[in-house]
């Protein structure tokens, strides 16, 4: 249905709409472990995001290709890079649930890579703000990503 809906909303030269379907369809091929389709449909979202200035949602966008990227372990780099230009975006633009994901996104990454040092502090970090929030859901999946060596459960 997202398939089909980035269809009509193109054919119908609808920009806005077009970078949520984008984006939504990009979010769904990941969820669904169809990656080279998340990478390609993420790109194309970046992309149009900054053709129209729409910087939060650019700012969005970076963060799910720092997901994208961060499935495949040759591609870490590119995931850290875009996890913090949308780290940039979001600090001007105040949006905190952003910056709290890609320090959890981070985190992950570091872990996944072996570097613990780091992954400790971004999740620290995602943890300390996902609290300040009272995003209890993510508060919940940080501090298990921080292990039993902070006081949670493995």
């Amino acid at each position: 249905m997202l398939e089909e809906g980035v269809e009509a909303i193109t054919a119908m030269r609808i920009p806005g709409y077009r970078l949520f379907f984008i984006r939504s369809l990009s979010e769904a091929y990941l969820v669904v472990g169809r990656i080279a389709e998340a990478r390609e449909h993420a790109q194309q979202a970046v992309s149009l995001t900054r053709t129209h200035q729409a910087r939060s949602w650019e700012a969005w966008g970076l963060k799910l290709l720092g997901d994208v990227h961060a499935q495949e372990l040759a591609e870490s780099e590119q995931a850290e890079d875009s996890y913090r230009q949308a780290i940039a975006l979001a600090i001007g633009l105040g949006l905190r649930p952003l910056i709290a994901h890609c320090h959890f996104g981070l985190g992950t990454l570091h872990a996944g890579t072996g570097q613990r040092e780091e992954a400790k502090q971004h999740l620290a970090i995602a943890t300390t703000l996902y609290r300040e929030m009272d995003m209890r859901f993510w508060l919940e999946q940080a501090e298990s990503a921080l292990g039993p060596s902070h006081g949670n459960p493995p």
